[in-house]
């Protein structure tokens, strides 16, 4: 009996896409499992350094943009807000900088800013 995958539960499903991708080598040939005639796309590993700088500078940035609204409001943020907010922005930019293809080059990205993919 087959399933949609709408209707998998997702553990059964997340098993099922790991499954797919462990392939095993026969002389020339690559022999995949049955499991991959389930899934009509490959599952996404993102590199953490993506994961960090799309959380980190959106919690950071987000905060200071509340922090401010709530200053125009009449209330001052205090200083601890204020300071995990500016962290998680500037660690959220250093991850950024740890994604590119050569990070030992980073310094050039940070300091050709106008010239720069990263900017």
């Amino acid at each position: 009996m087959h399933t949609p995958h709408s209707q998998l539960p997702t553990l059964v499903f997340v098993a099922k896409c790991h499954r797919a991708h462990a392939t095993r080598r026969r002389g020339n040939a690559t022999v995949q499992p049955a499991a991959t005639k389930l899934l009509p796309f490959a599952p996404m590993r993102p590199a953490a350094s993506l994961i960090l700088f799309t959380t980190l500078a959106g919690a950071g940035f987000g905060a200071l943009l509340w922090l401010g609204l709530e200053l125009l409001q009449g209330a001052p943020p205090t200083r601890l807000d204020l300071v995990v907010a500016v962290l998680a922005a500037i660690l959220g930019l250093l991850a950024s900088v740890a994604h590119l293809g050569k990070p030992l080059r980073a310094w050039r990205a940070v300091t050709q800013w106008r010239s720069s993919w990263l900017s």
